[in-house]
């Protein structure tokens, strides 16, 4: 990485959001993928979903003051309680995660306004963006080159912006890169297509210190959790490092490649493999705690209360029980005929307000809260007739209210 960085103060924009919102890709800038918000905790109910149209969802939602957001082809607002469209933009582009910060929505190189969608600012055409990341009144985002179309390819640049106006802070040329920057204490966590980890001055984007792993990309992302930044690897480890000097702290070797993102909570990291494992290791020392057995990958987890949920690419949302491992209960997304075997939820779940909001490939949205504990209301039986017999009933009383016409005439 070669930096070369332009003297401009960063912006601070006050980022308003509640304990029970997730305003960005894992919760919050250091990527815990862990909040305080009420756990689904029993089998739940789909409260609503969207019929994304076989799109290949594989972006999280974003879910801020009541609204979810989330991307396609294009980027959708919607009512988080109701599922009812509140605006929708065209640019949003797939697999980019959208950002909440207060008014702002950031995605696919593009400001919004959240509460209308009208675009705010976007860069020059020619060098275009996709933010990953937001922290401290700054957005990162990657530039790359417009040639390539498909996000995270051609990428040529880590470029740190105003998050209030767009205009660039600094910029820094970079190897391909696959995973999303993780921002704590002033620093930023990155790794590069070529087995190197770096930990950039988050302000200047001048490097710090790397660490080598191996020659091939990471896919996951990072996670710092108290002084320490856990990634996994394609040489099937989990690392620990010291998020200050990158030191390592320890290593846990599982049987497979590992393309999950960790969640960090409560002294425990959760991380999937690729060997068909989810693992819950101690966070100061890496010793396995429990693992728990699906079939095949995983998506990166995301941690409420004592629950942690993951989804599998077979098709199944799992929440197990955060400190023993055991299911408390999975969801299966049913696919139409013929797409059963791209059932499986790459998306990282995001758990807002006691409810999880997912995407698959061919829903744009599923939101899941808890299963109705009083049955529907049941309307009185009505009295309902044979068909046949209606006509000749009728033909009846057509001739005792003649009958009685006659009588009173005749009087």
């Amino acid at each position: 990485m070669l930096a070369s960085s332009i003297a401009v103060t960063p912006f601070s924009v006050n980022s308003v959001s509640s304990e029970d919102d997730w305003p960005m890709l894992r919760h919050d800038p250091a990527h815990t993928g862990y909040t305080t918000t009420k756990a689904l905790t029993t089998a739940p109910a789909a409260v609503w979903k969207k019929p994304g149209g076989y799109q290949g969802v594989s972006a999280s939602p974003a879910v801020v003051d009541g609204v979810v957001y989330t991307t396609a082809a294009d980027l959708y607002a919607f009512n988080a309680s109701t599922g009812e469209e509140i605006w929708s933009a065209g640019g949003g582009g797939r697999g980019t995660d959208a950002i909440v910060n207060g008014d702002f929505v950031y995605c696919g190189g593009i400001a919004y306004n959240a509460s209308t969608g009208s675009e705010l600012w976007s860069p020059n055409p020619h060098s275009a963006c996709v933010p990953q990341a937001f922290a401290d009144g700054c957005l990162y985002a990657y530039a790359y080159n417009v040639s390539f179309p498909q996000v995270g390819a051609g990428i040529v640049a880590l470029l740190c912006l105003n998050a209030s106006t767009g205009a660039e802070i600094w910029r820094i040329s970079v190897d391909f890169v696959s995973t999303d920057p993780a921002v704590a204490n002033g620093m930023l966590y990155i790794a590069g297509s070529k087995g190197t980890f770096y930990a950039l001055d988050a302000k200047t984007g001048k490097e710090i210190w790397s660490y080598p792993l191996i020659p091939f990309p990471t896919r996951g992302s990072p996670a710092v959790y108290e002084g320490v930044v856990y990634m996994g690897s394609f040489d099937h480890n989990v690392y620990a490092l010291n998020a200050t000097n990158g030191a390592k702290i320890w290593n846990y070797t599982t049987g497979a490649f590992i393309e999950s993102s960790p969640a960090v909570a409560n002294g425990v990291v959760y991380i999937g493999s690729d060997d068909g494992n989810f693992y819950a290791l101690n966070a100061t020392n890496g010793a396995k705690i429990w693992n728990y057995t699906t079939s095949g990958g995983m998506s990166s987890p995301a941690v409420a209360g004592d629950v942690v949920y993951v989804g599998g690419f077979n098709g199944n949302l799992y929440a197990l029980n955060a400190s023993k491992g055991n299911k408390l209960w999975n969801y299966t997304v049913q696919q139409p005929p013929g797409f059963e075997e791209y059932s499986g939820l790459h998306t990282s779940p995001t758990i807002a307000n006691g409810r999880v909001y997912i995407g698959s490939n061919d829903y744009l949205m599923i939101v899941l809260g808890e299963a109705s504990t009083n049955p529907p209301s049941t309307p009185p039986p009505s009295i309902q007739f044979p068909s046949w017999i209606i006509l000749p009933l009728f033909i009846v009383v057509a001739i005792l209210v003649a009958l009685v016409y006659f009588k009173k005439r005749k009087r």
